[in-house]
């Protein structure tokens, strides 16, 4: 999915963002729903199955995470973490995802989303050795570039890294279709969407038309193509937000009450089921019940949607929101934390 790189929640950053959480509910065999806890500590190589395939963690847990929902091409989380470490070099050092390689960038400027998520690490003292950071991307046209940027960042920075290519969060796990956005290369394609309405992911040999009439002839869309449906979507596996944090936030650590989690989420209209999912998972809020810190920076997608998502969406997005407030999770939404200062 193309997240990071929409302007809601897209930004280069010279700020440090490192995340954690978790607590989930403990499975129980009949009788009333477990009360939400913490899972014990998994090994090394756990292994999540669902339909469609094993979705692997390598790393971790750890005592905070960073998780990058639509890691895009990389570029914010590659930016966050070399400017996080002391041993980075530069502090205006910027990831060219076509060399593999980080360079010098000049007139590097601090970013509201960048300062919030400074400020949220200084509070709890968050250091990298501590943090997973986790990507999760389901274009694959970022596979290739997005495995090597993990290779780059496990070398380099001894980051404790996962990106999950041509994967997708969502509020069920198993196989799915993602979208592929087909007017928007200048902006690697982050439009590309779980919902198949959506307005950058029209298809098939009248889709110029279809612009022309949806957007009333803006100039915007003369890049629309007639392009084929069938290559215009990706076979997918999805994975719910709370299985994220269960599986890379260490529950032993996170009864002590002082872990971190950061959740960037840009996901072009998902994020309506991937919230619910978790107010219903218990998980977020039993991890903050903990004295634990959860922040969720996300981009709330309306008008794009071409009615998706409908039962997530009004009165259920809002009772969702309340509940995740209610008990202490921080919320941020919107496209003015991409702006600078």
């Amino acid at each position: 999915m193309s997240t990071s790189g929409h302007p809601g929640v897209r930004a280069a950053a010279l700020g440090l963002c490192v995340v954690a959480l978790l607590a989930l509910a403990t499975l129980q065999g009949g009788g009333p729903p477990a009360k939400p806890s913490l899972l014990l500590r998994s090994p090394p190589q756990r292994r999540l199955q669902h339909a469609g395939r094993w979705f692997r963690a390598t790393v971790g847990p750890c005592r905070h995470a960073f998780i990058d929902l639509g890691t895009n091409i990389g570029d914010v989380m590659a930016d966050l973490m070399n400017n996080a470490y002391p041993q980075a070099e530069s502090k205006h050092m910027r990831y060219d995802p076509v060399a593999s390689e980080f360079k010098l960038a000049e007139g590097v400027r601090t970013t509201k989303l960048e300062r919030l998520i400074s400020t949220e690490m200084a509070a709890f003292g968050v250091t990298f050795p501590e943090t997973c950071v986790v990507g999760v991307e389901g274009n694959p046209e970022f596979t290739a570039q997005l495995k090597r940027l993990e290779q780059v960042l496990r070398r380099d920075l001894t980051a404790t890294l996962d990106i999950h290519t041509e994967s997708v969060v969502n509020n069920e796990e198993g196989k799915t279709t993602l979208f592929l956005d087909t007017i928007n290369p200048d902006k690697h394609y982050w439009g590309s969407t779980l919902a198949q309405t959506g307005v950058n992911v029209i298809c098939g040999p009248d889709a110029k038309e279809k612009y022309w009439k949806m957007f009333k002839g803006k100039s915007f869309y003369d890049k629309a193509e007639n392009v084929d449906c069938q290559k215009a979507q990706a076979d997918v596996d999805s994975v719910k937000l709370s299985t994220l944090m269960n599986t890379y936030i260490d529950p032993v650590l996170a009864q002590e009450g002082k872990s971190l989690a950061i959740i960037k989420m840009d996901v072009e209209g998902a994020e309506y089921p991937v919230l619910d999912e978790l107010v219903k998972s218990g998980v977020a809020c039993a991890f903050v019940k903990q004295g634990n810190a959860l922040t969720i920076i996300y981009e709330a997608h309306y008008n794009s949607l071409q009615g998706a998502f409908e039962q997530f969406r009004g009165d259920v997005y809002r009772r969702n929101i309340r509940a995740l407030r209610a008990c202490g999770v921080k919320l941020f939404e919107g496209e003015r934390l991409a702006s600078s200062f």
